[in-house]
């Protein structure tokens, strides 16, 4: 009889879980037209200081410093430079950032194989076309950490820079006309 309790209790526990890790699909504004572009290069990375207000000054300097240094080896090449002809420069504000709770995630991660916190970002990316002060365009993106992120999900914005990264080869893919 306990042994059937514990199943059962178990099967109960996966199901609410698996309700909490379903993903929704990303908020996405779709890109300009890429088509007459060859190259993008990262410009700037910020984050907004309303967007996650635990953090210090020095804390989210640092943490631009990583996403920056996340999304240039993605789009930028060695002989690139933004001021060529046909080559984007885009730079990004993180609006929201919702991080995740690595001591949570670890536990669960070990128990049912998924991370149940998985934080969120929401971002806007303003493109532009060489030394012009005013974008070309604008879009927003916004995305919830995938279910299976699990090294996402054990560092508390793995899943922010993962978002970035994703959206960079996306963006780099479409430029390429792949």
């Amino acid at each position: 009889m306990l042994k059937r309790f514990y199943g059962l209790a178990l099967a109960v526990a996966v199901v609410a879980l698996g309700g909490c890790a379903s993903a929704p699909k990303p908020a996405v504004t779709p890109a300009p037209n890429l088509s007459r572009y060859r190259a993008a290069v990262i410009g700037e990375v910020r984050i907004d200081p309303g967007a996650e207000k635990s953090l210090s000054d020095t804390d989210r300097h640092a943490l631009e410093r990583e996403f920056y240094e996340a999304l240039v080896p993605v789009l930028s090449t060695m002989s690139t430079s933004e001021n060529d002809a046909g080559v984007l420069r885009v730079d990004i504000t993180v609006r929201e950032l919702d991080g995740s709770k690595v001591g949570l995630n670890a536990v669960s991660t070990l128990l049912i194989h998924v991370p149940v916190d998985r934080g969120s970002i929401a971002f806007e990316a303003r493109f532009y076309e060489g030394a012009r002060p005013e974008p070309v365009a604008t879009v927003e993106h916004r995305q919830k950490g995938h279910v299976y992120e699990i090294i996402g999900g054990l560092k508390e914005y793995g899943h922010a820079k993962n978002a970035l990264r994703d959206w960079a080869r996306d963006l780099k893919r479409e430029i390429e006309g792949v």
